[in-house]
């Protein structure tokens, strides 16, 4: 049995089985991490049986093509052989991703300013994308169309992709006491659509508040002449 990584020029040899022995060995050139997380298997004889390599842990470097060799002499004593091959692909669920805001506050914004929120983390594999919502209040919107994706690139130590997607807003006093959310979107996943609480693959932003002045097109806030505390609320002219 023999293997072909994609960044590898041709097939090298992960184990040899010899049925008539009743023995299977590794190849000298597979590393003891490989042994660690494989078992080889051999069941039947020189007639019929089968032979395979157990995955008992699977790693990203398994992902690749396998080629299954069978060797042997036909009646007339020729030597023969027949092969096989498949593909192995690995999927791997998105992670929880994080947002930044620039410029960062601990305060608030001014209204007009423009901000923007960076939403970073590991999307899957195959890469998956992001999501966007903002929240006002009771109500919810998916601006993910106001956003810009990043082509994916790979995550150190990880079989999953990570993406950057940027979200620029010019806050306005509509956005006072909003929250933006980030989610990650991936096949593995049950697709987000905003509503629920956040979960272990998204991550939203505390509520932000935003600064603006009164205007003339502003309501007029008055008492009422009788000293009663409820106030009178009239729109300008």
């Amino acid at each position: 049995m023999s293997r072909k990584r994609a960044t590898e020029p041709g097939f090298t040899n992960i184990a040899t089985y010899r049925p008539s022995a009743s023995s299977s060995l590794y190849d000298s050139s597979v590393t003891q991490e490989f042994r660690d997380r494989t078992t080889l298997i051999l069941s039947g004889d020189i007639y019929s049986g089968s032979t395979s390599v157990r995955f008992d842990r699977v790693d990203c470097e398994d992902e690749a093509a396998y080629k299954c060799i069978a060797a042997y002499q036909t009646v007339a004593g020729a030597a023969a052989s027949e092969e096989a091959e498949m593909n192995l692909l690995l999927l791997a669920e998105p992670g929880r991703p994080a947002i930044t805001p620039s410029p960062a506050t601990s305060t608030g914004y001014t209204e007009g300013q423009q901000v923007e929120f960076r939403c970073q983390g590991a999307v899957g594999k195959p890469a998956g994308d992001f999501l966007w919502f903002r929240y006002r209040g009771n109500t919810f919107t998916d601006i993910t169309s106001l956003a810009r994706l990043n082509p994916p690139y790979p995550s150190s130590g990880t079989c999953t992709s990570e993406r950057i997607s940027q979200l620029t807003l010019n806050v306005s006093r509509l956005d006072n006491g909003m929250i933006i959310r980030c989610a990650a979107n991936h096949s593995t996943i049950t697709k987000p659509t905003g509503s629920g609480t956040c979960n272990s693959t998204c991550y939203q932003t505390d509520t932000i508040t935003v600064f603006y002045t009164f205007s003339d097109s502003d309501p007029d806030v008055s008492s009422n002449p009788s000293g009663a505390h409820t106030p009178l609320v009239t729109p300008s002219p």
